[in-house]
């Protein structure tokens, strides 16, 4: 890990405006990612854009101090449904922003297109149906020389956890209920009991609990039984950080892949984990739920 900060590392204030003015510039030229701005744009777009990602790159707060917050962020780019060719473009023309204002160090550009892949494809594409559906209270990911930030420590749930575990759960899985017709099944897991057997890891930022992840071995595998993110930590990379963190323990106990389901009418998850590595094997109903399995080879 290097001493200086990304938002150091490419210039400041303005190393990073620059690359914010190319990126635009590349962004109007393209037919498809100008859609985005037909309907206009903010005559100190590019000043946001450079005050956003320098704070997410270890620069000043200058974003949240001016101008607003993640959650505002990430409404502006909610509720137009999925654009995933538009996202690639953009993608394409960030690397092409860099080329501009001269970013030659390899780890640098891959750190970078790293933060702006990871954000365009998961923090600003997580509530495609209505920006109504944005809680309140996200705070802007920090990124750094070795990727996402993590924004609390993942380790294994105590007795004290069960209720904050639970309640994490809960946020997580009831804008389902209605959409499957009753509780999600990870809602009516018995918390106190699994975490007494240590299948239970909560990520946790100071004193609160933002997510969960059940994990436990079967004799089918290494199986990823929940994975839980609260709300308000909802697309800044915490169920992202639990997936890869069960990757891992899988890896230490001697496994070669994992393996997880989740209920056919939760239709984004469907998109989500084939991106990362999961292959469909099954679907079948399983203790009255409709179920797709995956299962992702490890390294």
């Amino acid at each position: 890990m290097r001493d200086a900060t990304l938002f150091e590392a490419i210039g400041g204030a303005e190393g990073v405006l620059h690359l914010a003015h190319a990126w635009h510039q590349h962004v109007m030229a393209d037919e498809i990612v100008a859609h985005a701005f037909s309907h206009g744009f903010h005559p100190q777009h590019t000043e946001r854009l450079a005050a956003y990602w320098g704070e997410a790159w270890g620069g000043p707060a200058t974003y949240s101090q001016r101008y607003g917050s993640e959650s505002s962020v990430v409404r502006m780019h909610s509720g137009n449904g999925p654009h995933e060719e538009m996202d690639c473009r953009a993608i394409e023309c960030f690397d092409r922003a860099l080329d501009d204002v001269g970013v030659a160090d390899p780890i640098l550009r891959g750190v970078l297109h790293e933060y702006f892949a990871w954000t365009t494809t998961n923090s600003m594409a997580s509530y495609p149906k209505s920006a109504d559906d944005v809680p309140s209270d996200l705070r802007i990911p920090r990124w750094t020389w070795e990727g996402l930030q993590q924004r609390g420590l993942v380790r294994l749930a105590t007795a004290g956890d069960a209720a904050a575990a639970l309640a994490c759960v809960a946020g997580a899985f009831e804008p389902y209920i209605a959409r499957i017709g009753k509780a999600p099944a990870p809602m009516l897991l018995d918390y106190p009991t699994l975490i007494a057997e240590g299948r239970v890891w909560v990520a946790q930022l100071n004193t609160e609990v933002e997510g969960v992840l059940v994990q436990y071995e079967t004799p089918d595998g290494f199986y990823v039984d929940t994975v839980a993110t609260s709300p308000k930590a909802r697309g800044t990379g915490v169920g992202r950080a639990l997936l890869e963190f069960a990757e891992q323990e899988a890896l230490r106990r001697g496994f070669t892949s994992v393996y997880l389901c989740t209920n056919s009418r939760m239709t984004e998850n469907q998109v989500f984990y084939p991106k990362i590595g999961y292959v469909e094997y099954d679907r079948r109903m399983e203790a009255g739920y409709d179920r797709v399995f995956y299962r992702k080879a490890l390294p």
